[in-house]
């Protein structure tokens, strides 16, 4: 089995409440991707489903219904009270598990990973 070790990023949205701004936040640390290697070479990720997976569970752990993972999306220019009960809010799993598939294939193509 092939894989390459390169430096992953995948950004998602994520609220700064020090600068009190929206910055973009690479998911991957250097963690990940060692993890991911070291699973791939001892060939317990030995197909896309298990990497699926193992992506998910993976980003599950990190980043789902953490406070400092979520934010709150709505209108633009709230005018009533009914409003400010139109938003939602998010975490930063949402944002990754909405890509997951995109993600999955980022990794494939950029690890060089062959199955």
């Amino acid at each position: 089995m092939k894989v390459k070790n390169v430096e992953l990023k995948w950004n998602v949205l994520y609220w700064n409440t020090n600068k009190n701004k929206v910055e973009n936040y690479n998911i991957f640390s250097d963690d990940f991707k060692n993890n991911l290697y070291k699973k791939i070479k001892t060939k317990k990720i030995t197909n896309y489903n298990e990497l699926r997976e193992d992506v998910n569970k993976w980003a599950m752990y990190h980043y789902w219904s953490k406070t400092e993972c979520e934010m709150a999306i709505g209108p633009l220019w709230p005018d009533k009270l009914e409003d400010l009960e139109q938003f939602e809010k998010i975490d930063m799993y949402r944002q990754i598990e909405m890509n997951l598939d995109r993600i999955v294939e980022y990794i494939i193509n950029t690890m060089q990973i062959k199955f």
